[in-house]
């Protein structure tokens, strides 16, 4: 075995496992009518990325009868979007658990929540900070291992 792996397996292995979403025991099952806020614009310049302080004023709410409030960031033309809408709504695939994960395609980023309006601006976690951060370790290891 090579001298490095002796130190940098364990750590590789902490790395991959942090990036394993843990239940808290208390998830929801996605399977209640909920509500949740809908509207579509550009990431840092729409009343859908920053709708302020009268969010209920200013966006649309739809009826959600089962799945979860999402909140998705994407990259379209080049430019940054921002989607907020039920889970219904949006043609792709998208495994119902309360976090936030990056897109398979690493083309965007979504949040998803089972609670009436939880998609709103106030809706940020530490989790996909620490994700990066472990999926950079992970990268800069790899590239010193191969």
């Amino acid at each position: 075995m090579h001298a490095a792996w002796g130190v940098q397996l364990p750590v590789l292995l902490l790395l991959l496992g942090s990036l394993i979403p843990l239940g808290t025991g208390d998830e929801a099952d996605f399977s209640d009518h909920i509500t949740c806020y809908e509207c579509e614009g550009q990431l840092g310049n729409s009343t859908c990325s920053t709708p302020g302080v009268d969010i209920d004023k200013v966006l649309n709410q739809v009826s959600c009868v089962r799945g979860g409030c999402l909140k998705w960031a994407y990259y379209k033309n080049s430019q940054l979007q921002l989607v907020r809408t039920c889970s219904l709504r949006v043609n792709m695939s998208i495994y119902l658990h309360s976090a936030c994960r990056q897109e398979r395609r690493g083309n965007g980023f979504i949040c998803i929540c089972p609670n009436d309006l939880c998609n709103s601006a106030a809706m940020t976690t530490a989790l996909p900070a620490a994700a990066l951060a472990a999926q950079l370790l992970l990268l800069l290891l790899l590239e010193k291992l191969f």
